[in-house]
């Protein structure tokens, strides 16, 4: 939910920028992402695997995330 309404008040702004609460699409993305993304997180409990596979992934990458549980 706090992704989605993130993607729709940057996306008014004219960020590029996408939304998912999909674990394999977050995966993806997470590879993909090139110098200059930034990746903001969300989580309830701070406990979801697929979220940590994801920061751990971009941490070996370099990208900057912000994370709020």
């Amino acid at each position: 939910m706090i992704a989605h309404e993130l993607h729709n008040r940057l996306f008014r702004l004219g960020c590029r920028i996408n939304a998912s609460n999909d674990h394999n699409m977050n995966l993806m993305l997470s590879a993909a992402a090139q110098p200059g993304t930034i990746v903001f997180g969300s989580s309830f409990t701070g406990r979801d695997i697929g979220l940590v596979q994801c920061l751990q992934l971009l941490r070996q990458n370099s990208i900057p995330s912000i994370v709020m549980t």
